[in-house]
């Protein structure tokens, strides 16, 4: 009984954190029937006219092309220059937080493709009047400090006035401060997309929410079993 408990503790944690589905999926892949299951969870906020907040401490939001990088410096724990040039290339746009000449936080906004590696969809084009919101980090020396949220409703901000209606992001099922975060400030999730394999086909498990519902063909997988 002593060893079956921390066993049954740990499954109740992941059925807590995770659902059902999720916890079926990987008990049949430890079983070997499929590939080790991937997952990742949606979530989706439509756009509007957010109210302003100050600029905490000083600190100033804007895009930064480019063209700019080289001008900046980059506070420590935000992302190496080879992954800043890996995005630009991807086609997407960095908006960012300074304190003077230095970069403190990044967000990154894609206007054309969604890059869902971890589910082995590395190119997913995002429909017209989305964006793909990734790749937002903020340096831990200046954390808890709302930069982050301040710097994302900046760059939300900024596109909705360009047309952009609604925006998408792809957070990691681990990553429970990140779920909570956004559900916080107006996203709502869209729904959870596993992939695995079986046999030698690529297959992606897609569970839509009540939200998800309205926009079913936002990665290009509209099924619940899409090969």
């Amino acid at each position: 009984m002593k060893a079956i408990a921390p066993f049954a503790w740990k499954i109740w944690l992941r059925w807590r954190d995770f659902g059902p589905d999720e916890v079926l999926c990987r008990s049949v892949s430890r079983l070997g029937w499929v590939s080790p299951c991937k997952s990742l969870d949606i979530y989706v906020k439509e756009l509007g006219s957010d109210l302003p907040q100050a600029h905490p401490n000083g600190i100033l939001f804007r895009e930064v092309s480019w063209k700019e990088v080289w001008n900046f410096r980059f506070s420590g724990g935000l992302p190496s220059l080879e992954e800043i040039w890996k995005n630009f290339d991807r086609g997407s746009r960095l908006f960012a937080a300074l304190e003077s000449d230095t970069v403190v936080a990044v967000n990154w906004m894609n206007l054309r493709s969604a890059d869902l590696t971890a589910i082995h969809l590395s190119s997913v084009t995002v429909p017209g009047g989305a964006v793909y919101s990734h790749g937002a980090f903020v340096s831990p020396a200046f954390r808890n400090r709302g930069i982050g949220t301040r710097l994302k409703q900046t760059a939300l901000n900024t596109l909705q006035r360009e047309g952009v209606q609604f925006a998408f992001v792809a957070v990691f099922l681990e990553d429970i401060r990140v779920h909570r975060w956004h559900l916080a400030n107006g996203f709502q999730k869209w729904g959870r997309v596993t992939h695995f394999r079986w046999g030698e086909k690529d297959q992606w498990w897609t569970r839509l929410s009540a939200t998800g519902q309205r926009y079913p063909a936002l990665l290009g997988i509209s099924s619940s079993n899409h090969a």
